[in-house]
């Protein structure tokens, strides 16, 4: 981030906290960092982009990964459940968020565009459908329902019918499949910001999950960084404010916290 001060500035304030997994990870202490510089000419580099990479990001590649897979095993169920795979790379990349449709079929949001790796992907992130059709407990079928370059690591995605709606800072998106033939086609197909505003694009505590509620309403999932957004007819509304309560209340079924 970058400021122009005014000449008449004799004192400068910021406060910044660290997004990157907490102050310990994995037991270790995050190498993350802030550093702070007064120029009095312009700088030699430019502040990144939010949430973005260096310039010089290799191309996506998915030719050539290496992904790490958690064995079915590590996962703890009941005696009575099992865990098996059902799908993986190269069948969809980096999952955020997904959703299963009326017919089973997971609709997968993906995250390759990630932060520091914004520009992998020059077309943008996408959102992928998977579907078992010969019955037999594992995705045997893939294809892309949508790649935009607005999206980069969208949270939020749910399915009501053939309305398709992505959580992708600063707007929540609603995909509009006319045709219905599972394929975004911008010709045929809509594409509309529902609200839009929302901060903290590439951040973790902005926009997330929506679903659909009994009551016919939709809820969406808003971090704690607050948010000031619109609605399509001009309407604006407030969320909170920026890391307002903490960081979260996390509960679990033996009713404590």
């Amino acid at each position: 981030m970058e400021y122009q001060l005014p000449k008449t500035a004799k004192k400068l304030r910021a406060k910044v906290g660290l997004d990157d997994g907490g102050a310990i990870r994995g037991g270790k202490t995050t190498p993350a960092e802030v550093k702070f510089a007064v120029y009095t000419t312009p700088p030699p580099a430019k502040a990144s982009s939010p949430g973005g990479s260096s310039s010089g990001e290799p191309a996506f590649d998915p030719t050539n990964l290496s992904p790490q897979k958690v064995p079915a095993d590590h996962l703890i169920v009941a005696d009575d459940l099992e865990v098996t795979v059902w799908a993986t790379t190269p069948m969809l990349f980096n999952p955020t968020n997904m959703d299963t449709d009326s017919a089973g079929r997971i609709w997968v949001n993906e995250g390759v565009n990630y932060r520091r790796h914004a520009t992998r992907r020059a077309e943008g992130d996408r959102v992928v459908i998977l579907e078992d059709k010969d019955g037999d407990g594992q995705a045997d079928s893939t294809h892309t329902f949508v790649q935009d370059n607005e999206l980069e690591a969208p949270l939020g995605i749910a399915v009501m019918d053939n309305q398709i709606i992505v959580s992708q800072p600063p707007s929540l998106i609603v995909y509009t499949d006319v045709d219905r033939n599972l394929r975004f086609d911008p010709s045929i197909d809509t594409r509309k910001d529902l609200l839009t505003g929302f901060n903290g694009r590439q951040h973790d505590h902005s926009l997330h999950a929506v679903t659909a509620g009994p009551d016919g309403k939709w809820y969406i999932n808003q971090g704690n960084t607050g948010a000031k957004f619109t609605t399509a007819d001009g309407k604006t509304y407030s969320i909170g404010g920026p890391y307002q309560g903490g960081g979260g209340v996390f509960y679990n079924d033996n009713f404590k916290l």
